[in-house]
């Protein structure tokens, strides 16, 4: 554990994680070793450069697949020290395990346990407090369902597959049930040279990485280097998804997203087909153009999945609404789902329920945002979750290179995670008490 602290204090000041390796410190998982061998050098770029050379003329590769990168794969470093550990702890339930529905999800593993499953009644029970079987345990520990008691640090751990990058904080509309009909924010632009820091720091963990949104609480299609932003996302192989409101989405942006080469996901939020009805939800009338830009992208789809997300508090409008937007846009690359708006946590009581959770047992918000996800707004600042509109909860502000790794191994960051978690118990205020996502403890 010395030398994984040594490891990740200087990984987190060195300048060197990038490609160009401006100080000639490198940090590797060596390939073929297994989970077991990591180097820590420092040399000068010209001897860095010759080692990499020897080691891929052993292996007889060139091109991609040959040793040219930094690579620092956190998750793989926290399971090498974590293996090492056991034998020195005890083991303990997996503290981020939650129940979801009649089953129970782990974040870190994305792994699921049903209840036909042969581990599910000894979890069950363990989370109950009557011990596991030693064969159970056995078990549970080869599934990473059984961990050793770390305590608090077990806030550490964590995996990013989903990011919101909010490059802009402009939106065009006013939404009933978003914050922004409530409260305006500051008109932010991010600036090139941060997204580009970020988006490295986001490439030394792309394994994990399942999406890059950028979108907050905007609207992304008003950002004017939005092709630029996903030409660069591109270029780093993180893929890209865009949440907008279709306004935007005119046919110039469709082309040039697809001479990019297109993007994974594009969500398009459409209330209604009645003109007064959007008008009176969204505070501007827009549909007949959402509508024509919609059409174009039906005929030239841009993203490998394309969906259509029909949103309403009101579950019998909610239904009617979504079977006629499905109907206008059958036999199209389009799948249409309706869901219910949410409160954002208390900020948009009118479009949700009220909620004051006690103690804290998770979060399913397509998995856990504590563990998974990361946003992280036009100013920089890396937020708990995208519930959280104004900030309340922020782990830190991205200043420079290394920031992103630094600040999710922070101990805010733990803190955080493990007031989530239940892991420590959160104060009165916490934004999760009032989000329909926190998972409660079981009474």
């Amino acid at each position: 554990f010395a030398l994984h602290k040594l490891l990740r204090n200087r990984l987190a000041e060195n300048d060197a994680l990038f490609p160009d390796r401006p100080s000639g410190r490198w940090v590797h998982l060596m390939p073929g070793c297994g989970e077991s061998l990591l180097m820590l050098n420092h040399e000068t770029n010209a001897e860095a450069s010759r080692k990499e050379e020897k080691f891929n003329a052993r292996r007889n590769v060139t091109g991609p697949e040959a040793f040219s990168e930094v690579v620092v794969d956190w998750a793989r470093i926290n399971r090498f020290f974590e293996a090492k550990s056991m034998p020195e702890h005890k083991l303990c339930l997996e503290p981020y395990a939650q129940r979801k529905g009649a089953g129970w999800y782990n974040p870190l593993t994305g792994s699921w346990l049903g209840a036909e499953d042969s581990l599910h009644d000894a979890v069950e029970r363990w989370s109950n407090g009557r011990n596991p079987t030693s064969e159970e345990l056995n078990r549970l520990r080869l599934a990473k369902w059984a961990v050793p008691d770390v305590g608090a640090k077990a806030g550490d751990r964590y995996v990013l597959r989903y990011v919101n990058l909010e490059a802009t904080s402009r939106c065009n509309q006013r939404c009933h049930f978003c914050p922004v009909s409530i409260s305006q924010r500051p008109d932010v632009q991010m600036s090139s040279e941060r997204f580009a820091g970020v988006v490295g720091d986001l490439a030394l963990m792309k394994r994990d990485i399942q999406g890059v949104f950028l979108f907050g609480y905007n609207e992304p299609s008003l950002d004017r280097r939005l092709t630029e932003r996903v030409e660069l996302l591109h270029q780093h192989g993180l893929p890209v998804a865009l949440n907008t409101n279709g306004s935007g989405f005119v046919p110039k942006l469709t082309d040039a997203l697809r001479a990019l080469g297109g993007i994974r996901l594009l969500s398009v939020n459409l209330s209604t087909l009645d003109p007064e009805r959007y008008k009176e939800t969204r505070g501007h009338d827009h549909l007949a153009k959402v509508l024509k830009n919609l059409d174009y992208l039906a005929a030239h789809p841009v993203a490998e999945q394309m969906t259509i997300a029909v949103l309403d508090e009101n579950p019998e409008r909610l239904a009617e609404s979504e079977a006629a937007i499905a109907k206008r846009f059958a036999d199209t690359p389009f799948q249409v789902t309706g869901y219910e708006t949410m409160n954002r946590a208390g900020l948009v009581p009118e479009a949700g329920q009220t909620f004051d959770h006690g103690k804290l047992a998770g979060c399913d918000c397509i998995g856990s945002r504590a563990v998974e996800h990361i946003q992280i707004d036009a100013e920089g600042n890396l937020i708990l979750c995208c519930q959280d509109y104004h900030s309340e909860e922020k782990i830190g502000t991205w200043q420079q290179p290394g920031d992103l790794q630094r600040l999710l191994s922070s101990e805010r960051a733990r803190t955080l995670r493990n007031w989530v978690h239940g892991i420590e118990e959160a104060p009165a205020e916490f934004i999760c008490r009032k989000c329909e996502f926190a998972i409660p403890a079981a009474t």
